[in-house]
């Protein structure tokens, strides 16, 4: 019912604590208990102690717990985060957070960065495949350029030469090539095609190119414009080596011109000789002489001795006529016994000398043919008339003596 400090004997004060104690047949007795407040104090301490004990370890539990799910929920999608990161730092652009991302911000932030991490892998697949494609096409395009047939270059706005291919390294004798290597070196742009840094359109054209050494030949050439707009003003060139062809042309331009007997102009040649030679005459004022020499019974000598023999007559007469005239005059083989020459600007003079030397010429050749040609050569020139003509300087004309 209360409490009461009391001492005792021995003087050592105790804290009492009393209750009543009721019986059926004995008065109302108090009960006390003492105790020091040494123990007192000592037992409230160890319970206190206990209670802090039995709290730590609750509290340890809940912060072990709690660190459980801390680590879990947060720091191992943090730690995986950076892992990804560190691998995608290095160049491993498969590095991925995990399939479990969870809720929350760091969840968003995994799911950006794997989406991140795959679309960098997506752009760097198309970008090594688009590489490949590209060393692949660089490839290929340097293997026809450099096996090419024909030279190749490349050149600026400038007429820098930028790149040449083997064919043209060998065609014009480049080594290495150098700033200082220009395309006017190698050849010139027709009149009206401008110049390299106004070249805009595809150029087609014949010219005559030259080596470094300072030897020409006959080359076909086309240029075309590169049209990039990452490297304007570029363009190329590709040239062709035309001399066998040009050959060609003239040895069948000769052969078309040409008699097959006798080596002299065809009607053909002549022809074309004489239109060149009249305009010439037209334009400077000069005269022309054309001259016609008829081998008469030729048929005779042919049905006699055979027409290996007619054939020399022919050959004969030929060599007369190219010996007695200047190389500059056109003659020519008009067909079967027919032949003419044409006399580009003579004088009075020259004729004398061809009225004497023509007729010496016929005669040698006689000399060479083993069957009697004097019925047969006749020249069907009246020279005399030719003797007498008087030329004047730039008169112009044509003057026929048959």
């Amino acid at each position: 019912l209360w409490t009461q400090e009391l001492a005792g004997r021995d003087g050592v004060r105790q804290r009492y604590a009393f209750t009543t104690i009721e019986g059926a047949r004995l008065r109302t007795t108090y009960l006390g208990v003492g105790t020091t407040r040494a123990d007192v104090i000592g037992d409230v301490h160890a319970t206190f102690l206990r209670i802090g004990i039995l709290l730590a370890a609750v509290l340890l539990v809940a912060m072990l717990v709690f660190w459980r799910g801390l680590d879990r929920l947060v720091l191992a999608r943090v730690r995986a985060l950076h892992r990804a990161t560190d691998r995608l730092r290095h160049g491993d652009l498969a590095a991925r957070t995990g399939p479990h991302h969870g809720a929350g911000e760091l969840g968003l932030l995994s799911r950006d960065f794997d989406a991140m991490a795959e679309t960098l892998q997506w752009h760097s697949e198309l970008r090594e495949h688009t590489e490949r494609r590209l060393r692949l096409s660089e490839a290929r395009q340097r293997a026809v350029f450099e096996a090419a047939l024909d030279a190749i270059l490349v050149f600026d706005d400038r007429g820098r030469l930028l790149e040449c291919n083997r064919v043209g390294r060998e065609l014009f004798g480049l080594g290495a090539l150098r700033p200082d290597h220009r395309l006017e070196e190698l050849f010139a742009l027709p009149d009206g095609a401008g110049t390299t840094a106004t070249l805009d359109r595809d150029r087609r054209f014949e010219t005559q190119a030259r080596r470094l050494d300072g030897t020409e030949f006959p080359a076909e050439v086309c240029i075309a414009p590169i049209r990039n707009q990452d490297a304007p003003g570029l363009r190329v060139a590709i040239l062709r080596d035309i001399t066998d062809r040009r050959r060609a042309q003239q040895a069948l331009e000769a052969e078309l011109h040409r008699d097959d007997l006798t080596g002299l102009l065809n009607r053909r040649g002549f022809r074309a000789a004489a239109e060149t030679q009249l305009k010439l005459a037209a334009r400077a004022g000069f005269h022309v002489v054309v001259v016609a020499v008829d081998v008469d019974d030729l048929k005779t000598i042919n049905d006699r001795f055979g027409h290996e023999a007619g054939d020399r007559a022919l050959i004969e007469v030929a060599a007369a006529l190219h010996d007695s005239f200047r190389d500059s005059d056109a003659i020519a083989r008009m067909g079967g016994d027919e032949f003419v020459a044409l006399v580009f600007n003579p004088d009075a003079r020259g004729l004398h000398e061809l009225v004497q030397r023509l007729p010496r010429h016929l005669a040698e050749e006689r000399l060479s043919v083993h069957v009697p040609l004097e019925p047969a050569l006749q020249l069907v020139l009246l020279l005399p008339m030719l003797v007498q003509q008087q030329l004047q300087p730039h008169q112009s004309g044509v003057l026929k003596c048959w």
